[in-house]
């Protein structure tokens, strides 16, 4: 558990640990003591001397595939990691299975010079492997990515969608340039 709040049973005393700190722990941490009145000590946490890592995933932040096809996120960190624990990956906030029943769910990571890759790839995807995927390596930031599985039924509707979008665009121009030129006309006409 990288936070943690640890009591020591033969003293009064507990202790928060972070560990690793990172740069997004830094603030205002409040300790108190539950009697009446209640005692409270702010204490401020500064966290120097490193650059908080990024995780960021490729592409649009939702992502449309249809079913059958393979699902490929790729996962970058940048900045230093605070350790060298391999990101994880969750659907739905769930940890992502490599050896699920499923199968087809590979995961291939790389340590490149300016960070780490983390690529998951699912194959002859289902409905059921849409949801929100996370990225969250240990002391990082985390990204996420919103995945859509469609079926045939619903590929196509989502086409007829945009082509009646596209349509009602048209028609707003047409609207529009008519009343343009009317008001051109309508104003423009020597009296």
């Amino acid at each position: 558990m990288r936070v943690a709040s640890l009591h020591d049973a033969d003293t009064d005393e507990w202790t928060l640990r972070i560990n690793p700190a990172a740069i997004k722990d830094s603030g205002i941490y409040l300790c108190q003591i539950n009697i009446e009145p209640k005692l409270q000590w702010p204490v401020s946490l500064r966290v120097e001397g490193m650059e908080s890592a990024v995780a960021k995933i490729s592409g649009p932040t939702e992502v449309y595939v249809r079913s059958g096809s393979t699902i490929s996120l790729l996962c970058t960190l940048k900045g230093p990691t605070g350790s060298p624990a391999l990101p994880h990956w969750f659907q739905e906030g769930r940890p992502v299975a490599l050896d699920s029943p499923r199968g087809g769910v590979s995961l291939e990571t790389e340590r490149t010079e300016s960070g780490m890759t983390s690529k998951l790839m699912l194959t002859r995807a289902v409905v059921a492997d849409g949801g929100n995927y996370t990225c969250a390596p240990p002391g990082a930031e985390p990204a996420s990515v919103v995945v859509h599985v469609l079926n045939g039924e619903q590929h196509a509707a989502m086409q007829r969608n945009r082509n009646s979008c596209l349509a009602n665009r048209s028609s707003i121009l047409w609207v529009s340039i008519t009343l343009v030129m009317y008001s051109w006309t309508h104003w423009n006409v020597p009296r």
